[in-house]
């Protein structure tokens, strides 16, 4: 549905090709996103995620309650890092990702981060996304369901 596409492209003004409309809460596209990649892999992954011996992931806290269900019903093993006024403290992710290839990702809940309704600054979020990681396929899963 392109149009509809275009149509929330330009509300949250990200170009209409890197938007994905479905039909289902943001959390059923990343349960799916993670299903997939602990089936398959995903680009940049030498094997499917659910064939490696161990998958971590960074879960910033306090976060998501069904953000961490999602990690349980995989078998994926949550790190925490602490939540700040400004989001995930990022210099502990840097640490955490650095060295360590079987953290495949994180949770980012950019707006109105539950409990608390913090928000992630824009030097926070540029400072995620240019972490160099040990593992490939390192993904950041940017929830950002209360945009709008």
């Amino acid at each position: 549905l392109r149009r509809l596409r275009e149509i929330f492209a330009e509300l949250l003004g990200v170009p209409v090709e890197q938007l994905l409309a479905g039909g289902n809460a943001s959390l059923t596209l990343m349960y799916d996103t993670l299903a997939y990649a602990t089936l398959f892999g995903v680009p940049g992954s030498e094997r499917p995620w659910g064939r490696e011996e161990k998958v971590r992931w960074i879960c910033p806290v306090p976060g998501y309650d069904r953000h961490f269900s999602v990690c349980e019903a995989l078998g994926i093993e949550m790190v925490t890092v602490p939540m700040t006024a400004d989001g995930p403290d990022a210099a502990a992710v840097a640490e955490l990702v650095a060295n360590d290839p079987t953290i495949k990702g994180m949770w980012v809940v950019p707006t109105y981060a539950n409990p608390d309704g913090s928000v992630v600054t824009e030097e926070v979020a540029r400072a995620l996304v240019s972490v160099p990681a040990a593992a490939p396929d390192f993904r950041i899963l940017w929830d950002n369901a209360y945009a709008l």
